[in-house]
């Protein structure tokens, strides 16, 4: 099975898992009058017509953190919620680029490959990949996402944002009571590493995600996989993966 465009998986009412690349999970949400996009990808094909098109109501977007695989796409909006601790970072365009460019071709291209020596004929061209690269002119306005912020969608559905610094110090989860899904970006994540704080206070987040437990059941990451062939995978995390990292 090789992946080459974005797919849309549903996995709740009203939300969806948008899996760019088979490497790269962006999460699209929406109650009775607004939406929100958790993280944009890459930016290697737009998709901003396929959110469009996905979501009946206005949307904000959202992403966890400023790496390059997470706002890579922001250019295709005018503002986003970012944490402002990652303000900087987003505006390291060195940063960013580096991630988009260098970070899919050496992460995503092996994946791609699901038995050694296939190389299937209608993959793209890691080549044609690039994308634009992104300049001061390209980046939006970035809305300052506050720890306890509460985004209302709507007939009763609000997601709350949660500063769990870390793998970034910007970086945000999301929880959404009505799914009963925590949305942990590179937080908490098959890919993820603690590299911004010390290990006393990642200890601390995790226990105070642990006192929002009773709000959710399933955790949904940036990235649900390794290695070759870890691609398609549609799955969550146990909530038991908390402690794992306590």
């Amino acid at each position: 099975m090789k992946i080459n465009r974005t797919t849309v998986f549903e996995i709740g009412r009203n939300t969806f898992r948008l899996e760019m690349l088979g490497r790269v999970n962006c999460y699209l949400l929406y109650g009775t009058e607004r939406g929100i996009l958790i993280d944009c990808g890459f930016g290697l094909e737009p998709p901003k017509p396929m959110i469009d098109e996905l979501c009946p109501v206005p949307y904000d977007v959202c992403v966890t953190h400023a790496d390059g695989d997470h706002i890579g796409a922001c250019y295709e909006w005018d503002k986003v919620w970012l944490h402002p601790a990652d303000n900087d970072l987003a505006h390291d365009l060195e940063h960013v680029n580096f991630q988009r460019f260098t970070g899919m071709h050496t992460v995503l291209n092996p994946m791609l490959i699901q038995e050694p020596g296939e190389e299937p004929s209608d993959f793209f061209d890691m080549a044609s990949l690039k994308p634009i690269t992104l300049t001061e002119d390209d980046l939006p306005a970035f809305i300052p996402l506050e720890d306890g912020h509460v985004f209302d969608l709507g007939g009763g559905r609000t997601v709350e944002v949660l500063n769990i610094p870390g793998h970034t110090m910007g970086s945000v989860v999301f929880i959404d009571s009505e799914t009963r899904i925590l949305f942990t970006g590179d937080a908490i994540s098959a890919a993820s590493d603690i590299k911004c704080v010390t290990a006393t206070r990642g200890w601390h987040n995790m226990r105070r995600l642990l006192t929002y437990g009773d709000r959710f059941d399933r955790i949904y990451p940036a990235h649900t996989g390794l290695g070759p062939g870890a691609v398609g995978m549609n799955y969550s995390l146990p909530k038991s993966i908390i402690d794992d990292y306590m």
